[in-house]
């Protein structure tokens, strides 16, 4: 016997896809906590002290004043990636710091909600260096487009790829 869960459809309109994204959507940062997406590669402190040292490379070479500097992270999942950057940026370029406006980004409201709440975060929150926005990065939510940088770590693994 033969059970049809739906006729032929592209990847990114699939039931598949979908269970895919509401996993994501429901259970926020549990899948991190759980271990159930591996992350260490691209969210540990020498990584994104590496990210943060070329972005104040590159933002010299732009620029020879510490002029405002605009970052956004697709992606950004639990947090840990933007929480290494932010920190080795600071202590590498602490006026360019001052200056640097960081989003992190993600599909997941529930994700964001328990980042933008969490105490790690906070000074930066209030010193308006660091925000949190929901951009689905598939291209179906609208936000700024002139970025200084975009960081988009373990992401385009969850694209529709047809």
């Amino acid at each position: 016997m033969q059970v049809l869960l739906e006729d032929f459809t592209p990847s990114a309109s699939g039931l598949r896809w979908r269970a895919h994204q509401d996993y994501y959507r429901e259970e926020g940062l549990d899948v991190f906590f759980r271990q159930e997406v591996p992350y260490n590669i691209t969210s540990n402190p020498c990584y994104a002290e590496q990210v943060a040292k070329l972005c104040i490379a590159q933002h010299s070479h732009k620029s020879a004043s510490p002029s405002e500097l605009h970052i956004l992270e697709l992606g950004g999942g639990n947090g840990i990636f933007a929480y290494n950057f932010l920190t080795a940026f600071a202590s590498l370029n602490p006026p360019l710091f001052k200056n640097l406006r960081y989003v992190l980004s993600d599909f997941s409201e529930p994700m964001l909600e328990g980042l933008s709440s969490h105490a790690a975060f906070r000074h930066w929150q209030a010193s308006g260096q660091l925000s949190f926005q929901v951009i689905d990065a598939s291209g179906s939510t609208a936000h700024k487009t002139n970025w200084d940088g975009i960081i988009a770590n373990y992401l385009f693994s969850t694209f529709a790829t047809e």
